[in-house]
């Protein structure tokens, strides 16, 4: 994943390494874009001690490597040569934490909520909020649950709910990991326009 090796047996673990965070990439980016799951706040802490503690892990058995002359960094990874450290350190735990932590926060705990949680209608207030990004604008249902795709909505819903406050009928499956959102059933305007109190 990071760098080259002499040794047969650390070349394998390397390939299992790639294809594990590319697996892992895949998952994170499909919770990302397609996961209607809102995760606990416990959750998301033991996912980031996890995703820390595994990447330290990594760390350790490539040092173990190095102690043993059975890897050398890539020839072609110029910056990496000039700033190990700052790779080691920083950018590469940037990278595996976050995709680590997409999938112990996200993904897995999601699949097991859509499989075994329990099935219960839920009532919940929200307001409308409009988001930018570098491209784009983008607007939404502001809940108690997680920015969710399911809660994205157009601006013609925007313009329409922006001033007040509102409750939506949600279908939804529960575990102890969390929420996940099957649909917004009714959408009711609770308070009339919040801009002129």
């Amino acid at each position: 994943m990071f760098f080259f090796t002499k040794n047969p047996f650390a070349v394998i673990h390397f390939y299992y390494l790639n294809l594990s965070l590319f697996f892992f990439s895949i998952s994170a980016a499909s919770y990302i874009f397609w996961g209607d799951f809102s995760p606990t706040s416990t959750v998301k802490i033991v996912a980031l001690i996890i995703a820390t503690s595994l990447y330290a892990l990594l760390l350790l058995y490539f040092l173990y490597l190095e102690k043993n002359q059975e890897w050398i960094i890539p020839r072609q990874w110029k910056r990496v040569h000039e700033s190990p450290r700052l790779y080691a350190l920083v950018i590469f735990p940037l990278l595996i934490i976050t995709v680590l932590w997409f999938n112990l926060a996200g993904t897995l705990p999601m699949v097991w909520t859509y499989m075994t949680g329990k099935h219960q209608i839920v009532e919940t207030s929200a307001t409308v909020v409009k988001k930018h990004s570098r491209n784009t604008t983008f607007y939404s249902f502001q809940t108690i649950y997680s920015d969710i795709p399911i809660f994205r909505i157009t601006l013609k819903e925007y313009e329409a709910y922006k001033n007040h406050q509102l409750k939506l009928q949600l279908t939804t499956r529960k575990s102890h990991f969390g929420t996940y959102i099957l649909s917004i059933d009714e959408i009711q305007i609770a308070t009339q326009n919040l801009a002129n109190k």
